[in-house]
């Protein structure tokens, strides 16, 4: 599975302990615009 951090909070937390995380055997990657559209659709109830 992979993550991919919307949460600003989150992001945070990855850019500090990505590496941690990464050697751990966990995959980030950044958001594209579709991520953010799936999310904003979601929240507005149009998903």
């Amino acid at each position: 599975m992979t993550v991919v951090p919307l949460c600003p909070m989150f992001a945070r937390h990855l850019r500090a302990h990505g590496d941690t995380f990464v050697a751990s055997g966990g995959v980030f990657r950044r958001p594209t615009a579709d991520d953010i559209g799936v999310i904003t659709r979601a929240t507005l109830g149009e998903a």
